[in-house]
């Protein structure tokens, strides 16, 4: 690794432990430093270095410390000989240096640092196979994809691909398919590849999520199953032909709900979608959960008819 290199990534990770310190609170109270040998790969040592590891991490990715984590898968592959499971065989053909990942209901997850590099594959052991697979090429993207689950469970969601076309990316080389939309508002990947795109949208406040919405290039929405928020199954679309030209409309050809409005009316943001695989006039209608019943009173008020909607959160 080139000193830029290196000095780029050490600056992210201190980033990185910022934005863990925000959003994981037992991150900062739990963490502690930890020492990795000397043959562990430049860049999954400068990270540890600086994001430190503690108990709050431990459901989501296992200790970094090498021998932690080769007592433990060899206390699983005596297991599974006892057992006669077939993964007991892959004791042979496990790389000649490599670290847990994480332990998974009937396998774990190692690195495979045999073949030298800064960063390091992810390999997917199973009881029942007899030789790891290749379950990712980067254990940097991995582990903190990991956390950066964690960290956003308790925004909301909206399963998107998204693929803008240019953006700020806050993490390039730990999550590159992390782009900031705003500043609690973020199209981001669980996928095991950090090339592939966005497949989801995680936002904090609805009404950011519709005002980014309208301001996008339909082009760059490749899927949406459906609105978020509190979605109301409604009918009567025809009656709100007066509103819809002041709405953003963009269409998704591929997805059942193939045409969206989204906008802000009379200050209530919200997201209609047209369900292709039924009547012309039904849609649904995604709106934030504390303007529930407002939104229930303005479609009645325009001659919509809710079909069913969910309790109230």
């Amino acid at each position: 690794m080139r000193p830029e290199e290196r000095e780029r990534l050490r600056e992210e990770a201190r980033r990185w432990s910022e934005w863990l310190t925000r959003w994981f609170p037992d991150y900062r109270r739990t963490r502690r430093k930890v020492t990795l040998s000397p043959e562990a790969p430049e860049g999954i040592r400068t990270f540890w270095d600086e994001v430190g590891y503690g108990s709050a991490m431990k459901p989501f990715v296992a200790s970094p410390v090498e021998v932690a984590g080769q007592r433990r898968v060899r206390s699983v592959l005596a297991r599974w000989r006892r057992q006669h499971e077939p993964g007991a065989g892959v004791a042979g053909a496990l790389p000649a240096r490599f670290r847990l990942v994480e332990e998974l209901e009937g396998g774990f997850r190692i690195t495979d640092e045999s073949g030298g590099g800064d960063d390091a594959p992810v390999m997917d052991v199973s009881e029942s196979a007899s030789e790891p697979m290749l379950f990712s090429p980067s254990y940097l993207y991995v582990v903190s994809n990991a956390l950066l689950r964690v960290t956003l469970a308790t925004w909301e969601h909206a399963r998107i691909t998204f693929s803008p076309d240019e953006g700020p990316r806050p993490f390039p080389v730990l999550q590159p398919n992390l782009v900031r939309l705003d500043e609690e508002l973020l199209a981001w990947s669980d996928d095991e590849s950090p090339s592939s795109s966005a497949n989801q949208v995680a936002f904090r406040s609805f009404r950011s999520l519709i005002h980014c919405m309208r301001t996008l290039d339909g082009r760059t929405l490749r899927s949406c199953q459906r609105p978020p928020g509190q979605v109301l199954a409604c009918t009567g679309l025809s009656s709100l032909s007066a509103v819809l030209p002041t709405l953003r409309h963009f269409e998704l050809p591929d997805s059942r709900f193939g045409d969206h409005w989204v906008g802000d009316v009379a200050g209530l943001p919200m997201w209609l979608s047209r369900d292709r695989a039924r009547s012309s006039d039904d849609f649904e209608v995604g709106v934030e959960p504390e303007e529930r019943e407002r939104a229930i009173t303005w479609l009645a008020a325009r001659g919509a008819r809710v079909l069913q909607a969910p309790p109230p959160c």
